[in-house]
């Protein structure tokens, strides 16, 4: 069973390899929460060359439980790129 409609930004994804994950955004601040949640190419609505989003990209989605964790369905880009600035590099 399918949720809520929420709003994320992608984190990374592999266009060669079809997934990546995405940072739900917290409804509230709308900063990007800890949690991480996977993207398969095929959950992206659109043309067939909607499945390739870029790092960055605002999408709304619904969130679904798996045997993994959780997934997202029904991605649905919004804009190219979010307007925070959002830095998910990791400091050694």
């Amino acid at each position: 069973m399918m949720g809520p409609w929420l709003n994320g930004i992608i984190k990374w994804f592999d266009n060669e390899k079809g997934f990546g994950f995405l940072a739900p955004l917290d409804p509230q601040s709308l900063e990007p929460t800890d949690e991480e949640v996977f993207v398969h190419h095929t959950a992206i609505i659109g043309p067939p060359h909607y499945h390739k989003v870029h790092r960055g990209v605002l999408v709304r989605y619904q969130a679904v439980q798996n045997e993994k964790g959780l997934a997202a369905s029904q991605v649905e880009p919004v804009c190219n790129r979010f307007e925070k600035q959002t830095d998910f590099s990791v400091s050694t």
